[in-house]
């Protein structure tokens, strides 16, 4: 069976709804550790490919070339809120490339960060691609084109030279050939690689322990990871899950997580990765697998704050606690 019961949602103490899904725990050798649910299972890596994506950025020189900030780098990385300090951080990768807003083929939605939302309603504005979560990985996109004199208008394709890039840096980390990634269509417009779940697992335990790579992608490897953990925030926002496990663990592991119900995770200390699916693609299952799985499996870590997070009771509208989450006894 693919996915296998792993979190259920209570409500007065009855299961009122239950979480499927998969995850699987590989080193940087591929070798499968650890699983519940088929590890061969496929879908769309999503976000959580941003960080490879970001290594194309850095493999062909373009971070280089242009001077790109850890910042930058992290915006790259991102699922941002389009919080102030995340369009700053756009709109200087742009800058340095000679580029514009206009440039950006990510398309336009509110803002993922609330207040950030308010804020543009109040002012009366809509929202433009800058405001888009996906706008960093856009912009670092068009500045690994302008730097290899690539065509700017057709970026998006999946044959553009840049997504071949992106292809091979998929292909490395995550141990498959490039001829069985097969390519979606993602929210922002660019390919999605569609994976096993091992595989997504190789790519984070590659990532939290790279050694082993050619100096050339140890070396971008590093910077990334450098980047997301320096500045959590830029990853994701103010509140995120992904925020706050970076803003408390980031010197143990790197993490982005990637719409329905994807999750990548490097335990840095140890070289592993864990990949997660939710079935259903309900992200709300994500945070509280993920805390109890490290309490269970990974190192020694200040799991408290995160797991009063991960485990807050459920409330409703007048604030009274109604529900909580609960993990199946196959969950871990």
């Amino acid at each position: 069976m693919s996915y296998v019961p792993l979190i259920e949602v209570l409500r007065n103490d009855r299961v009122e709804s239950v979480h499927h899904g998969a995850w699987a725990l590989c080193d940087a050798q591929g070798r499968l550790l650890a699983a519940r649910g088929d590890p061969q299972v496929r879908f769309y890596l999503r976000s959580s490919a941003k960080p490879f994506q970001c290594i194309t950025v850095i493999h062909l020189g373009a971070a280089a070339q242009f001077g790109l900030t850890d910042e930058e780098l992290a915006v790259i990385c991102a699922s941002h809120g389009a919080e102030e300090v995340h369009l700053q951080a756009v709109r200087s990768i742009l800058r340095k490339c000679g580029l514009d807003e206009k440039a950006l083929r990510c398309g336009a939605h509110w803002p993922l960060h609330s207040p950030s939302q308010e804020q543009l309603l109040r002012r009366g504005e809509s929202p433009l691609p800058i405001h888009n979560n996906c706008s960093g990985k856009h912009a670092g996109m068009l500045a690994a084109c302008r730097q290899q004199n690539w065509p700017l208008d057709s970026y998006l394709e999946p044959l553009h030279p840049l997504q071949r890039a992106n292809l091979q840096t998929m292909s490395v980390y995550s141990g498959c050939a490039e001829k069985d990634i097969a390519l979606g269509t993602d929210g922002c417009g660019v390919p999605s690689f569609y994976m096993t779940l091992r595989s997504l697992a190789t790519a984070y335990a590659r990532l939290a322990q790279p050694e082993a790579l050619p100096k050339d992608w140890l070396a971008a490897t590093q910077r990334v990871v450098q980047s997301m953990t320096a500045h959590p925030r830029l990853v994701a926002y103010e509140g995120h899950f992904n925020t706050e496990l970076m803003q408390l663990l980031g010197q143990h592991l790197v993490a982005k997580g990637g719409a329905e119900g994807v999750f990548g995770l490097g335990i840095r200390q140890r070289g592993w990765g864990l990949a997660i699916k939710i079935s259903d693609g309900n992200s709300r299952a994500i945070p509280p697998l993920v805390v109890a799985w490290l309490e269970k499996h990974g190192p020694d870590l200040p799991l408290e704050p995160l797991r009063r997070r991960a485990f807050a009771p459920i409330t409703n509208t007048r604030g009274q606690p109604v529900g909580r989450f609960r993990l199946t006894s196959q969950a871990l």
